[in-house]
């Protein structure tokens, strides 16, 4: 019985670990699935600047770009030029909005 939960939690540990969702993509879906993401972020950002600065709203955008960010900083750039400028991009990109966000306190 221990083995089992051992075992279990040993599984639960690696599984956690490989848990950023661009690790094991190729290039070309990495970058749309950020591109994507990246969009729909943008959109709520623009949706909370139309009215008045709702406070949880604000937080909550704010909190889900710093996780974008951090799963952009997680990713293995791979050695093509046009790759880590992407990336460079959208790390820039998302700092930007952060910036904002806090700014917005």
């Amino acid at each position: 019985m221990k083995k089992i939960i051992i075992l279990s939690v040993s599984l639960l540990l690696i599984s956690c670990s490989a848990l950023n969702k661009f690790s094991k993509l190729s290039v070309i879906k990495r970058e749309k699935i950020i591109e994507k993401e990246f969009h729909e972020l943008e959109n709520r950002f623009f949706l909370l600047l139309e009215d008045e600065i709702n406070e949880k709203k604000r937080r909550k955008l704010l909190n889900d770009f710093t996780k974008f960010k951090n799963q952009i900083l997680e990713i293995k750039v791979i050695k093509k030029e046009e790759h880590k400028k992407f990336i460079a991009n959208y790390l820039k990109l998302a700092n930007i909005k952060i910036q904002y966000l806090e700014d917005l306190k």
